[in-house]
């Protein structure tokens, strides 16, 4: 899960740089850089599974363009490389660089892939030793802990044997704290975080970049979900199991309630918002894709399937099983989350995928446009976050926290102000103020 994202020279964004949380929502005029900076995710997670295709991009929602125009151009003057850096644990970040050489006809989009961690011989955080993923070879992990443990100790035995009896002692408190060397020991815990992170960056990062069709939950998507996708549950998507507009949530459903039970029963509490709705079924026995979903409506007493749902009922279906789902991606984005729901909705359903998300591992990142959304929201809460996504006086798109000391103030009668009629008001920002 990412917490410090830093994103330079991308597009319409000349320099962001912020801490984010499990929750995220994105408000903003239209043409501020929303979509932007979801679009410098997607870039950076592309080249973190060693994919970065026109055709990877595309299906993971980012809008594919001609390569000199993910450069900034601020003042008459094109950047030459866009940056982007992301920490996603409180001991190595992910450097990143594009490039493109702009006086070569046709030539394609480069990149550079490093690991910033901090070294083994740290001086108060401020050591770091640099990894280029893309040189990584597969015994990387075993030449590095051979190397400090032959540094620090001689060999990899010795190390060990000082590791074992440090455990040793901890368990069975038979250790003498005078007759064991204080700065043997301190350095026994060094190489032993040293050799721990090393194994994360293996693991999170180089199995990854090296092995990325067995980790697609690492995939960063876009998704902007479309009714017509959403009405016909049998199209095809070309990324499993959601495609960007919605295509495959049978396929998954039907996966989730196979293998994943209890979180498909949370898919089905989610649609219960919906007054009409009493559960929703997954008919295995039909032949035809078009009638598997069936939704029990408790007035009518009937079942209804999908295509008489309201598009309401679909896009709430369609994030109660991304947001819930082990086979969606950890990190993701939706772009325009309000579309087609009633405003009182957009608040409960919020609340309802902050939930989820907790649960479930999730990281989310949302745009909207619609107040209601905010209402939702619970910024006491470290892991839900606002932001006012606008233009500064150059052009170039700016990303403000909006943080507990910027709620509205309270009435004079004790009436709390919704952040809906703030941001209606003017107070948080992120309104035309052209006209």
């Amino acid at each position: 899960m990412l917490y410090t994202i830093f994103v330079k020279n991308y597009k319409s964004i000349h320099k962001v740089d912020i801490d984010v949380g499990t929750f995220n929502v994105l408000i903003g005029e239209n043409g501020a850089g929303k979509s932007n900076f979801l679009e410098a995710l997607a870039s950076y997670s592309a080249i973190v599974a060693n994919n970065f295709s026109n055709e990877f991009m595309l299906s993971r929602g980012i809008r594919v363009v001609e390569p000199t125009d993910i450069f900034s151009c601020f003042n008459g003057k094109t950047e030459d490389s866009v940056t982007i850096i992301t920490g996603d644990t409180s001991r190595y970040a992910s450097f990143i660089t594009i490039s493109l050489d702009q006086n070569e006809p046709f030539s394609p989009l480069k990149y550079d892939y490093q690991i910033f961690h901090n070294s083994l011989n740290e001086i108060d955080n401020d050591d770091f030793e640099v990894l280029n993923v893309r040189e990584l070879k597969d015994n990387f992990l075993k030449e590095k802990i051979e190397q400090v443990t032959k540094q620090e100790f001689g060999s990899v035995e010795s190390f060990q044997s000082e590791l074992d009896y440090i455990l040793k002692s901890i368990s069975s408190a038979i250790h003498d704290e005078k007759n064991y060397n204080s700065d043997k020991k301190e350095k026994v815990k060094r190489v032993s975080k040293y050799i721990n992170v090393l194994g994360e960056i293996k693991k999170n990062v180089f199995d990854i970049y090296h092995n990325s069709e067995k980790h697609k939950d690492k995939n960063f998507v876009v998704y902007s979900p479309e009714l017509s996708s959403l009405r016909v549950f049998s199209s095809e998507s070309q990324i499993e199991p959601l495609g960007v507009n919605g295509e495959g949530l049978l396929r998954l459903l039907q996966v989730m309630q196979e293998h994943e039970p209890e979180n498909f029963a949370k898919v089905c509490k989610t649609v219960e918002m919906f007054q009409w709705v009493e559960k929703i079924i997954i008919d295995e026995e039909s032949s035809n894709l078009e009638h598997r979903v069936k939704i029990v409506d408790r007035f009518m007493g009937r079942t209804i399937d999908h295509r008489s749902a309201n598009e309401g009922f679909l896009f709430v279906l369609f994030y109660a099983a991304l947001f819930s789902s082990k086979f969606t991606p950890q990190s993701f984005a939706v772009d325009n989350i309000d579309a087609s729901l009633n405003p009182h909705l957009c608040t409960i359903l919020i609340k309802e995928l902050v939930a989820l998300a907790k649960e479930n591992g999730k990281q989310a990142f949302v745009t909207t446009h619609n107040p209601a959304i905010l209402d939702g929201l619970n910024l006491h809460d470290d892991e839900q976050r606002l932001f006012v996504v606008e233009r500064d006086d150059e052009g170039a798109t700016q990303l403000r926290r909006v943080g507990i000391d910027d709620l509205p103030k309270a009435k004079r009668n004790g009436e709390t102000i919704k952040l809906s009629e703030s941001f209606m008001r003017g107070h948080l920002g992120g309104l035309p103020t052209n006209f």
